[in-house]
């Protein structure tokens, strides 16, 4: 499944502001979230993938959310 221009634009201003970002992704299989700081946007292989901080890669496929979480 590609991701929407909507929701990558979203991701390339969330990790170009350094910005905490919660993301939702839905899988045929399952449900999971990531909370971080997302450092790369990039592909491989025909498909996309986001590097975080913590060195964690995630595929972009079944992206169904972000939210941008404020630090207090």
């Amino acid at each position: 499944m590609l991701i929407s221009c909507h929701l990558y634009d979203q991701l390339e201003r969330a990790a170009i502001q350094k910005q905490v970002v919660r993301l939702q992704f839905d899988s045929s299989a399952s449900q999971s979230e990531f909370e971080g700081v997302i450092l790369d946007l990039f592909s491989r292989k025909g498909r996309e993938f986001l590097k975080a901080k913590n060195g964690q890669e995630w595929p972009l496929s079944g992206l169904v959310s972000i939210e941008t979480i404020q630090k207090e």
